[in-house]
């Protein structure tokens, strides 16, 4: 009996081995099919998204049902159980979907983002009530043939309704509001960069070549490498290697609703990154670009110019060698660099007050946890700032979530602060579903 016990707990260890080992594998297996789900997905822009029905249903629809079809499509994009957090709605409710003038339709629609903060939806336009991110848009809709048996649905115009919370920042279509820089969009056709300056009823050509512009998807530019507005529509160029030549990274702008075009030299840098342009004016502007960039880290450099964007002095590096999460200035002299978290730098949300010369970082008052917490301080917890955002009234608004790995309430809540006063103090709100 003794030597039968003693083989017992060799066997019954081996056996748990196996166990441990094929939950493992089927893991990392899962995980690795999640990924490569998640590599492949492709999210199409609002302005080029085509919704494909039968010729015979498209003909019966009225505007406000074509707009229905199209936009059940299209957010279906962003609402899947795979798509990645940063781009992933949850809970999202049309709460108005109405006929407009001139055959238009308005479309207000709200959803919560899965990851506090992502700015993957700023070039929507949205603002934030309550946690929900809410969008107010007026479209035009038409539809062209695609074969014997199909039409499709797609967009001939759309304005925004609502001021995006973070301004123009370089990553949207126009920056909300009434002014004329709604007017101005642009579009990728065929091999070229098009400007359209009267919302889309004519377009001009930017004479550059599209491999010297950051493409992704086909028909879109990369967020941030681009300012949209009347006094100077800009778009960074080059910064890659490029058929085997390395361009410098540069620009292409027009002062004069694109009459004429100017380039310009920013830098020496052939490894962008990260992008961010802001035109504050005709002359004065901002860029800051990431390169060199590794799994954990990333060098930026600051830049001005006074000239419109002909010339470019550097202002300084960025204040961590960590990968950009995102820039958001809210005046020339004051802006917000965020960066991913890593656990052996204390903050990852800087702020500068002399346009990019020196940084400070910006720390939030501690609160109350519960007993949920254990041991751990506010701050072991809410460690990871997103990039704030600031409203049409001036309101600055951060959150602060747990990161990946937080286990506070399951890790889906985060700390929610405003500021009235461009960030010199911050006010504690409420701590919010994050997720």
């Amino acid at each position: 009996m003794k030597k039968s016990k003693e083989n017992a707990a060799p066997f019954s260890l081996k056996l748990a081995l196996i166990i441990i080992a094929a939950v493992t594998i089927t893991a990392v297996a899962v995980l690795g099919f999640i990924k490569g789900r998640q590599g492949d997905m492709r999210f199409i822009s609002r302005y080029t998204y085509i919704k494909k029905l039968s010729s015979a249903s498209v003909g019966s629809m009225t505007q406000k049902e074509e707009a229905d079809q199209w936009f059940k499509e299209f957010i279906g994009q962003f609402t899947g159980t795979l798509v990645p957090a940063q781009h992933r709605l949850r809970d999202v409710k049309v709460e108005t979907l109405d006929e407009s003038g001139d055959d238009g339709v308005r479309l207000v629609f709200s959803g919560v983002p899965s990851q506090v903060g992502s700015d993957f939806f700023a070039e929507w336009n949205p603002r934030y009530i309550n946690g929900r991110m809410q969008c107010d848009w007026t479209m035009k809709l038409g539809v062209e043939k695609i074969d014997d048996r199909y039409d499709g649905i797609y967009i001939i115009s759309m304005d925004d309704n609502v001021r995006d919370d973070a301004g123009d920042g370089g990553s949207g279509q126009g920056a909300g509001g009434d002014t004329e820089n709604d007017f101005i969009r642009y579009r990728i056709t065929g091999t070229s960069l098009e400007v359209s300056f009267d919302d889309g009823g004519s377009y001009v050509t930017v004479p550059v070549d599209l491999k010297n512009l950051p493409v992704k998807n086909g028909d879109e530019l990369e967020p941030g490498s681009y300012c949209l507005m009347r006094e100077n529509t800009a778009f960074i160029t080059g910064g890659a290697t490029i058929n085997g030549a390395k361009v410098p990274a540069g620009i292409v702008y027009s002062n004069d609703g694109g009459e004429s075009w100017i380039t310009g030299e920013i830098d020496q840098i052939f490894d962008i990154s990260y992008y961010y342009l802001k035109m504050f004016d005709a002359n004065d502007g901002v860029a800051v670009l990431g390169y060199a960039q590794t799994e954990n880290q990333e060098f930026s450099k600051v830049y001005v110019t006074h000239d419109g964007g002909d010339t470019w002095e550097p202002a300084s590096n960025g204040p961590q060698n960590l990968p950009l999460k995102g820039v958001n200035y809210i005046s020339p002299t004051t802006a917000f660099f965020c960066y991913e978290y890593s656990n052996t730098v204390p903050n990852n949300l800087f702020v500068t007050r002399d346009g990019g010369k020196t940084f400070n970082a910006v720390t939030f008052a501690a609160q109350q946890l519960d007993s949920d917490a254990g041991d751990k301080k506010w701050e072991d917890i809410y460690k990871e700032a997103e990039v704030p955002v600031m409203d049409a009234d001036g309101l600055l608004t951060v959150y602060l979530t747990q990161g990946e790995g937080g286990t506070y309430h399951d890790g889906l809540t985060a700390a929610k602060y405003t500021s009235s006063d461009e960030g010199l103090n911050w006010k504690f709100v409420e701590q919010t579903q994050s997720r």
